[in-house]
């Protein structure tokens, strides 16, 4: 009996040492796999400032020739409920060269504020096919030989694109959008990779191109989310 006692104790330890069904367990989330906030702007409070060049037609009427030029552009994304944004962005275009051959000289501003509203499937996932549309105003001021010229134009653009986490630091986000102006309608084409270096924190490389007046850019970047 002596011996029984301390034996009956250690089977009772030895049962009770290890309870498998009530031990807590903790799981790490790596939410670069998961898609937040890898998957680019739609879901998130974003910023993002761009800096690039643009090769641009168009500046002057019937005047063919490509010309080059700055830009630098802001963008904010603000989700308003699930599955819906308010994205506003500006960009300005600054061009301004002097032609010696022919003692002439060519200034022009052109700001680009837009507001649009995206509706998005599967925002904060891998895959998100999202939709567009929205309202933007354009003015320029084109200088040549001393004397100023402003114009303003706005229209509607809307289409549609697609973000896409390729992996676990890289995105994709692809953009089409018809722009509907005075002049006419045009195809405005953007891609745009996207390179996290940690969640809330992303480098832009991109490119866009529209069809009306001829412009293809491409610019370089940072993305912050809020």
């Amino acid at each position: 009996m002596k011996h029984l006692l301390p034996l009956l104790l250690a089977l009772f330890l030895t049962t009770n040492a290890t309870p498998s069904d009530t031990t807590p367990t903790f799981r790490l989330t790596d939410t670069m796999t998961e898609g937040v906030p890898g998957t680019g702007l739609l879901g998130h409070p974003v910023i993002t400032v761009d800096m690039g060049a643009a090769h641009a037609g168009g500046i002057r009427e019937e005047d063919e020739n490509m010309r080059d030029a700055g830009q630098a552009g802001l963008t904010l994304n603000l989700p308003l409920a699930d599955h819906v944004d308010l994205g506003t962005s500006v960009w300005f275009l600054r061009l301004d060269e002097d032609e010696e051959e022919d003692n002439e000289s060519l200034e022009l501003n052109r700001l680009t504020g837009e507001a649009m509203i995206h509706l998005s499937l599967r925002p904060g996932t891998r895959f998100n096919p999202y939709i567009s549309g929205g309202y933007f105003l354009t003015r320029t001021t084109q200088t040549e030989q001393g004397l100023s010229q402003t114009d303003s134009d706005g229209g509607f653009s809307y289409g549609g694109g697609l973000e896409l986490q390729v992996n676990r630091q890289t995105g994709l986000l692809l953009s089409a959008l018809q722009v509907e102006q005075e002049d006419g309608s045009a195809l405005m084409a953007r891609a745009t990779l996207q390179f996290w270096f940690v969640p809330t924190i992303a480098a832009r490389i991109g490119a866009t191109h529209l069809e009306e007046p001829e412009t293809n850019s491409v610019f370089i970047g940072i993305l912050l989310n809020l």
